[in-house]
């Protein structure tokens, strides 16, 4: 999995890693973050919070944001004039 800055992303693993400076901020499951840097050799890691912390991308999956259209349902609402029947 490949992320890129300014993806959003949410926790999956928010286990304490052995890095001391992990543990004084750690990640919260659940929690919707950005990506603000990726980097990496054989691994990718991600900064969450531009601190230059990185995190295994395994911890993380991407957000798919989706735009919803609701023009059935505004249609569902706006009266048809063919189907009129005045009184």
């Amino acid at each position: 999995m490949i992320f890129h800055v300014r993806q959003k992303v949410v926790c999956v693993d928010a286990s304490l890693a052995n890095n001391p400076w992990h543990r004084a901020n750690p990640l919260v499951k659940n929690r919707v973050y950005e990506v603000r840097k990726v980097g990496g050799y054989n691994r990718s890691f991600v900064d969450i919070d531009g601190s230059g912390r990185m995190w295994e991308e395994e911890r993380f999956r991407p957000i798919v944001e989706t735009q919803t259209d609701i023009s059935i349902f505004t249609a569902m609402l706006t009266p048809n004039s063919k189907e009129r029947v005045e009184a």
